[in-house]
């Protein structure tokens, strides 16, 4: 619907239809200031866009990269070309000079060796120092910013594959977690967080793949010509979790023995078959399937 629709639809609606082009001009504002209403009366969906900004680390002194200050002046000269200067210098305008405990904004990027700072410098002079940092600590964000969706390190401290089969995920990627309009989990753990995303159907996580038949001599209560339903769970810690897909088998006709023996094969989601990891003795928690 256009706006010569929307102004004809209430012209109809009031029974009032002037070819002012006054009361033209306020109509118009007046469905702008209602489509403007609604349009900031949620967070809808189709309004939202994720942008990216990048994050710098601080730059830090090393054996080779020292830099020349001087009492009462503005400039600072390091002693190599600075690359984070070379890729991104007008980043680091603004961004905070440190040296010996006090902070000095840096007001232009001269070159790959040079900066100038805001102030002089108030300190000892020193030709070759390594107690300085160049901290980058400001960013521009957009103007129609609502949330910032995360920003954190998201790798859990626990080492090698030691994660437990039940729980909440325990590493999840910064730049996937943000694509997901992922909030920041309020309890401190690690990717835990509500997902505005269409109710799907999600196929059972435990199954069966094909039983085999094998013809037996020996009498292990089963016989032929017989229907057995087999389902399986997780016993964890005592407690039984949700049961499998069932897996209805005929134990045949009996061909080549007198009792037959039924093979399961417990299967994963992923078709994948359902065992424990090795054991490893490094292991902090139990593996998944352990026991």
């Amino acid at each position: 619907m256009n706006l010569q629709e929307l102004r004809n639809k209430i012209k109809n609606i009031t029974d009032y239809n002037p070819e002012v082009q006054t009361y033209l001009d306020d109509l118009d504002r007046l469905i702008n200031d209602s489509y403007c209403n609604i349009f900031t009366a949620k967070r809808w969906n189709f309004a939202q866009e994720t942008k990216y900004i990048d994050i710098y680390p601080d730059i830090l002194p090393t054996d080779t990269l020292t830099a020349a200050v001087t009492d009462g002046s503005r400039q600072v000269v390091f002693s190599i070309p600075v690359q984070a200067f070379k890729d991104y210098p007008v980043e680091w305008e603004g961004q905070i000079f440190q040296f010996d405990n006090r902070d000095y904004t840096i007001d232009q990027v001269m070159s790959f060796t040079e900066i100038r700072l805001r102030e002089p410098f108030r300190g000892t002079t020193a030709a070759h120092s390594n107690d300085w940092r160049i901290a980058h600590r400001h960013y521009n964000l957009p103007a129609d910013l609502i949330e910032i969706l995360n920003l954190q390190h998201t790798d859990a401290p626990v080492s090698g594959n030691a994660h437990p089969i039940h729980g909440k995920k325990a590493s999840i990627a910064r730049r996937r977690a943000e694509e997901l309009n992922l909030k920041i989990d309020k309890t401190a753990s690690y990717s835990e967080a509500y997902v505005m995303e269409t109710p799907v159907d999600i196929p059972a996580g435990k199954k069966f793949g094909p039983a085999v038949i094998t013809p037996t001599g020996v009498n292990n209560g089963l016989t032929y010509n017989t229907y057995w339903e087999f389902a399986w769970a997780f016993l964890w810690d005592g407690v039984v979790g949700p049961l499998s897909e069932p897996q209805v088998v005929n134990t045949g006709t009996g061909e080549g023995g007198t009792f037959p023996t039924i093979t399961l094969n417990l299967q994963q989601w992923d078709d994948q078959l359902t065992q424990a990891r090795a054991y490893n003795a490094s292991d902090i928690y139990r593996t998944p399937l352990e026991g």
